[in-house]
This record gives structure tokens, C-alpha cells and sequence, in this order.
């Protein structure tokens, strides 16, 4: 059996489509870009697609490594190129998955006029998968969204001390806006492992040597006298907002910060906010 496939409507049609898609993707993750980037990168989806018919491609494998692997990231990469990858791949997963969504609505509606459903009925199928979609999109968006908030609670941390230098994976904390009242700087936690690196043993450091000294503080748990110490700079970062902090105050906490060893420190937020 052979198909005649006319390229220049395929090319229109499929421009409309990614653009459409394009779109809708970079309003659901809140993505940079515009019109024109959609339009370019839509235009280099349609010719990616029209070219399959065009290029002497052997085995069908070939053709959707070609569209999967060269002309899929291309388009997207086009499209939201100022965001970061990590931002550029969730793009591509949202795309897809609407445009999976979509290409379904049309396939059913087509269905829908193929078998003769009457007239009268067609506004109410396309005015229900009209709102299955926007519940599916608000749906993926307020999942994005959640993911979102709950990776940028988690930062990395550079620690540097006199001549010693660790990385460690830190917790951002709204409710921790403890300060020091001696010097009127705000306090981030560090467990004690954190300064086994830093200056050995704690139990065995002299306070006055590092300028340890100790601080009033007190938890819904709790209430008692906290070590701090000031070390010379902290470079926060969780991927997309990098923090140059000086000169700040470190206080070590009495054990274990995270019961499951996600994270070794917890990030003051009075100081990451001013």
C-alpha cells in the first residue's frame, strides 16, 4: 500500500502544532522565552519531520533516532535555550506529554466524525476534552510546582575555614532565624561531623583558639547554650541561585542534623532573604 504525503501541508500543519505545544509548555513551567524562539523552534520540528520523507533513510529505527535523537533536542533547545538544561529537560517531558494528550483529543474527534455521532453532540465532546485538558495542564503544572518548592529547599554549600575547604548538602529552614546577640549575625547549623573536617575532634579544640563561643537559643523541643564560631566564607547554590556569604557564623549542633543523612546543615533564612 502507498500514501501520498503532500510536505507543504504537513509542514503547516505540524508548525501550527509545535508552536501550540511550544507554547502552552513554556506557560506551564513558567519558562524564558517568546513567540519568535516558539516559531523558530516550531520550524525546525516541521522541517526535522517533513525531512524523514526527503532523506533516503533505510529502516524505520533510523527515522525516530533521527526525530528522537537530533531534531527533538534541537527544537527544544531552540525554543529555551536561556533557561538552564535541567529546565530544558522537564520542557521536553511537558511537551511531550501534552502533545500526547492533544494528538489523542484530535485523534478521538476524528473518530467521533468517522463513525457519525450526530452533529448536536459535537460541541459537548470537544467542550469536555476542552476542560480534561486544562485540568490535565493545571494538574502537571501543580505537580511541577510542588517538585520545584521541595528542591529549593535543599542547597549546596561550599565551607571554607582558615586553609580547610567542604562541600556539604544544607537544608533551607524558614523557621530558623536564630542570631548571634553578640555580634547581631544570623546563625546557620552545622552538625558535628561538618567540623571534624574543619578542626577535628570538637570535644578536643580549644574554644578560644577558633573563636568559639557560646550563644543562648531555644526549639519547640528545647532550650540551651549553642557553640558558634565565624568562619571565612560560604558559597550557597542550589542550580540556579548562587550566594557569596562573609565572614559568617557557624553554630554546631549537639548531633545528627538529619535523622536520615540527607543534609548536614541547615541554611539561616534571614540571612539568604536580606
Amino acid at each position: 500500500m502507498q500514501y501520498e504525503v503532500y510536505v507543504d501541508k504537513l509542514f503547516l500543519m505540524n508548525l501550527f502544532f509545535d508552536c501550540l505545544m511550544l507554547g502552552a509548555t513554556g506557560k506551564i513551567l513558567k519558562l524564558k522565552t517568546s513567540f519568535f524562539l516558539a516559531a523558530v523552534a516550531g520550524g525546525l520540528g516541521s522541517f526535522g519531520l517533513c525531512s524523514v520523507f526527503l532523506l533516503p533513510f533505510q529502516h524505520a529505527w533510523s527515522r525516530f533516532l533521527y526525530l528522537g535523537a537530533v531534531i527533538f533536542p534541537l527544537m527544544i533547545f531552540a525554543a529555551f535555550y536561556k533557561n538552564s538544561w535541567k529546565k530544558q529537560i522537564q520542557a521536553g517531558i511537558v511537551f511531550v506529554g501534552i502533545s500526547i494528550l492533544c494528538g489523542k483529543i484530535i485523534e478521538y474527534i476524528f473518530y467521533v466524525v468517522r463513525v457519525g455521532v450526530p452533529i448536536r453532540f459535537y460541541g459537548i465532546i470537544i467542550g469536555a476534552a476542552g476542560v480534561l485538558s486544562v485540568y490535565f495542564i493545571k494538574l502537571i503544572r501543580k505537580i511541577y510546582i510542588e517538585l520545584r518548592e521541595e528542591e529549593s529547599k535543599y542547597y549546596t554549600v561550599l565551607i571554607k575555614y582558615q586553609e580547610q575547604e567542604i562541600l556539604v548538602d544544607a537544608l533551607y529552614d524558614t523557621g530558623n532565624l536564630l542570631k548571634d546577640p553578640f555580634t547581631g549575625k544570623y546563625v546557620h547549623i552545622i552538625d558535628k561531623s561538618v567540623t571534624e573536617h574543619l578542626f577535628g575532634d570538637y570535644n578536643k579544640v580549644s574554644m578560644s583558639e577558633h573563636g568559639i563561643h557560646l550563644i543562648p537559643y531555644q526549639t519547640i523541643a528545647k532550650a540551651g547554650m549553642l557553640p558558634v564560631f565565624t568562619i571565612t566564607e560560604m558559597l550557597v547554590s542550589n542550580g540556579s541561585v548562587e550566594i557569596c556569604l562573609k565572614r559568617p557564623v557557624l553554630g554546631i549542633g549537639s548531633g545528627q542534623i538529619s535523622s536520615q543523612n540527607k543534609y548536614h546543615m541547615i541554611l539561616n533564612a534571614g540571612e539568604l532573604k536580606s
